[in-house]
């Protein structure tokens, strides 16, 4: 018992000094658990310490108290004949919160959720989602998650502390902001080639409409408005629900937008493709997916003046940059 009263003094006195030294008052975070979900095996426990810690110390109000800290005084206090309950080990640290950690995956997007107690009143939590995509390789072709892992975990504590800025002042490689998750869908192809003179485009839509597909994907990828699925993650998702021929040529069905639904997709990006005698109309719409039906929320049209694939791809990106903007 005396070394465990002995360590809690200096802990609170260590703690304390540093809360004296800075004019702002921090709020301590603890880890209470890190759960993996399947196919995380490219994540660690400790990668996801550290993310959690870089996604709370940048904000310059919150600090992580380490959880090989949290560890040794709840070791001291088995050796000292006291259960070491997370809420008394959170409250001889010191730690004002408690955050419960889950990460999980499909393919190439990373979902974490923060689940956010307040120590002296456990009744009050809040949780907190963030996706974000994995974009970069190691030497190895193995994925790099880190980075993947820290805009998610950055997204989901935004939302869990509810203020969607508080990575506003930061660099911009920490700027990151709340955002929906995004699938970019099919186009709609509307051709009569009785009237209309054939286009290529049309003659071959499976290869032009997955090309159409990639275009809007390539555009709307940096939008730090949107975390866009791209297009094999998407495709896993259809398959998790036996949708195994998706044509991006056709517009899409109701079981497809139930599919991301249930995944927590919350835009989507469909369209038409229709010929004219002369040209050919595009329409892209951004939807919102609510109780699994689509809700436009804005559109775009252009203009195909011939049946060139490099103008197709170079008037469906213009068009997507002004769609979301």
């Amino acid at each position: 018992m005396k070394n465990f009263l002995l360590m809690t003094l200096l802990l609170t006195f260590i703690f304390t000094l540093t809360l004296k030294s800075n004019s702002n008052e921090k709020i301590y975070v603890m880890i209470g658990s890190i759960k993996l979900g399947q196919k995380t095996e490219l994540v660690t426990p400790l990668k996801v310490e550290a993310a959690v810690n870089l996604a709370t110390g940048i904000t310059g109000k919150y600090i992580l108290i380490p959880t090989v800290l949290r560890d040794s005084l709840a070791k001291m206090m088995t050796n000292d004949g006291i259960k070491p309950q997370l809420d008394k080990v959170a409250d001889s640290i010191g730690a004002n919160k408690i955050i419960f950690i889950l990460v999980s995956r499909i393919q190439n997007m990373l979902r974490v959720e923060l689940n956010l107690v307040d120590v002296k009143v456990t009744t009050n939590r809040n949780i907190g989602e963030g996706f974000a995509s994995i974009h970069y390789m190691q030497n190895d072709s193995t994925q790099l998650v880190d980075p993947a892992l820290l805009e998610a975990t950055q997204r989901a504590f935004a939302v869990a502390i509810q203020d969607s800025n508080i990575y506003a002042d930061c660099d911009s490689s920490f700027r990151i902001f709340p955002a929906p998750t995004m699938i970019i869908g099919g186009l709609d192809y509307r051709d009569n080639p009785n009237y209309f003179p054939k286009w290529d485009l049309f003659e071959r839509p499976i290869v032009s409409s997955y090309d159409a597909v990639e275009s809007i994907f390539e555009q709307a990828k940096n939008s730090p408005n949107y975390v866009v699925y791209d297009i094999p993650t998407r495709d896993s998702i259809y398959t998790i629900f036996n949708l195994y021929v998706i044509e991006n040529h056709k517009p899409p069905s109701i079981t497809e937008i139930e599919a991301l639904d249930n995944f927590l997709v919350r835009r989507y990006i469909t369209g038409t493709f229709t010929k004219q005698q002369k040209n050919a109309e595009i329409e892209l719409i951004l939807n919102e997916i609510v109780n699994g039906r689509l809700k436009p929320i804005k559109s775009e049209k252009g203009i195909l003046h011939k049946d060139d694939l490099m103008e197709f791809r170079n008037v469906l990106k213009e068009m997507t940059k002004k769609l979301i903007d």
